[in-house]
């Protein structure tokens, strides 16, 4: 399957070509144009797409691509978007019609002449239906730029619907975030803002080559709004480069690198990515592409092809939290069988060819710690407190305040809390460094996550108790280090 994304002048292309074991052999091509392949919310010139897409399959790495069916990614600007919430009380064969009837209603759009889809998200009583449509004349220039190219177009989706499955894992069912995604490219940056349920607003935010200042200003104007920026997630290119602590201290904005979001919660996916030997593939320049993939492994049903005459009324698949089971996947009946009679034919092939290729994507953030066991003669047991099943220390957004004075210090408890598997933490300087004594601030005041904190840094610090910390703070945990952190 090919996953093409074209924006405004810029084309990338990842190709995915199923490999054993349910695996994916990776072609990929990006670049960006001087001409405008999108203008004025519409598509450009047909042979110029139509060249640029050949150029991208032709000048592929490390291979050139030869499949022939494609998802195509488009800009959130040539789409007509609505969101609304679906009544309690509506019965699943109700559901069309009613998406319909709003469609029409508040688009003011045609529905004979649109090829349209939705997306249903749910959280605690309360479901969001967010409608997607493209004109079908552009939808039929769309498909007459691929058979030029012979190519068969099997599903479109908006560029927002894939950076939303980018991070709709970390999201949590008992609360409703405002999330600002930004992509951080060497040439541009632009972002979408996004709530719980999917895409906020149909609008693009443009940010200046100051990209701190510029997101500065775009997140105080969201607060003057009543909306408060709960989390930036930031990916692209650029912003591997950024350092988190100190981005989120200058946006005003509690700033998530993608690739740790990746690292943390995607990586069953990223396992099944593989590349040719001495090929290096940056998956933060191919975000969009990575997303659109794995949300067409999770929503099937959604396709963007269907105009109104083969639209059923039967019930929508919810945009839930995704239940990837890469065991099934990957030992399918018919992969079985090939492995079966693979093996049968020569076990040394299926040796070697396993090791013909050796995945090099760019992910130098996948790092796992490995600890030196060291066995005594006679290990002395120690009772220690189970944690509580539902807190997912990833999750946790912890930040480490140096209160000591001593250089460094906040750096060294980040490691530490790293070690013990939380990963969202940034570190800063207290409002002084007068802290005798380690304090620890808890949104809540939840008993359970203090009792985790205290475990991990019982061979430090002593603490005797949390504080509670306010509902608005965007941090979940608070650290202010004292002198007698050890």
């Amino acid at each position: 399957m090919i996953y093409l994304y074209l924006n405004r002048n810029q084309i990338k292309i990842l190709a995915l070509t199923k490999a054993l074991l349910g695996q994916y052999s990776l072609s990929y091509f990006a670049k960006t144009h001087s001409s405008q392949l999108i203008d004025n919310k519409n598509l450009a010139n047909v042979d110029v797409i139509a060249s640029a897409i050949k150029e991208g399959l032709t000048s592929a790495q490390p291979l050139q691509i030869t499949e022939k069916e494609v998802t195509v990614i488009l800009p959130q600007e040539l789409f007509s978007f609505l969101r609304f919430a679906i009544p309690k009380d509506i019965s699943d064969t109700a559901i069309v019609p009613f998406i319909k009837d709003k469609a029409r209603q508040e688009l003011n759009i045609d529905i004979q002449d649109e090829y349209y889809d939705y997306i249903l998200s749910s959280q605690s009583t309360e479901t969001i239906a967010s409608f997607y449509s493209l004109p079908k004349d552009l939808h039929q220039r769309l498909t007459e730029i691929f058979q030029l190219l012979q190519l068969k177009i099997v599903k479109i989706i908006p560029e927002t619907l894939s950076y939303y499955t980018l991070f709709q894992k970390t999201l949590r069912k008992e609360k409703t975030e405002n999330i600002l995604y930004v992509s951080y490219g060497t040439e541009s940056a632009f972002g979408y803002l996004f709530d719980s349920f999917g895409l906020a607003r149909n609008t693009s935010y443009a940010f200046e080559s100051n990209i701190k200042a510029s997101l500065k200003k775009t997140v105080d104007a969201l607060q003057n709004e009543s909306i408060k920026i709960n989390r930036l997630i930031l990916s692209g290119e650029e912003s591997k480069k950024v350092r988190q602590d100190l981005f989120t201290k200058e946006v005003g904005a509690w700033t998530n690198p993608l690739e740790k979001i990746l690292d943390n919660f995607y990586q069953d996916y990223l396992k099944m990515l593989i590349t040719a030997e001495n090929h290096t593939f940056s998956i933060l320049t191919y975000d969009v592409c990575l997303g659109a993939f794995i949300f067409s492994q999770e929503q099937k049903d959604f396709t963007l092809m269907k105009s109104e005459k083969n639209h059923g009324n039967g019930k929508k698949l919810t945009f839930k939290p995704p239940q990837f089971n890469i065991a099934s996947e990957i030992f399918s009946l018919k992969t079985v069988l090939m492995f079966v009679i693979s093996f049968i034919i020569s076990f040394g092939i299926i040796f070697a060819g396993s090791r013909l290729s050796k995945s090099k994507i760019d992910l130098s953030f996948m790092k796992q710690s490995v600890k030196k066991v060291t066995p005594t003669t006679k290990p002395t047991p120690k009772p220690k407190a189970s944690p509580t099943p539902s807190i997912q220390k990833e999750k946790l957004k912890i930040q480490v305040l140096n209160g000591s004075g001593t250089k460094g210090k906040a750096n060294d408890v980040k490691e530490i809390l790293l070690e013990a598997g939380y990963s969202d933490i940034i570190t800063d300087n207290a409002d002084s460094f007068d802290y005798t004594k380690t304090e620890v601030r808890i949104k809540g005041n939840e008993k359970a996550i203090f009792s985790l904190i205290q475990k991990d840094l019982t061979d430090h610090v002593k603490i005797g108790k949390s504080t509670e910390l306010d509902k608005d703070e965007t941090a979940d945990i608070v650290i202010i280090i004292g002198t007698d952190f050890e």
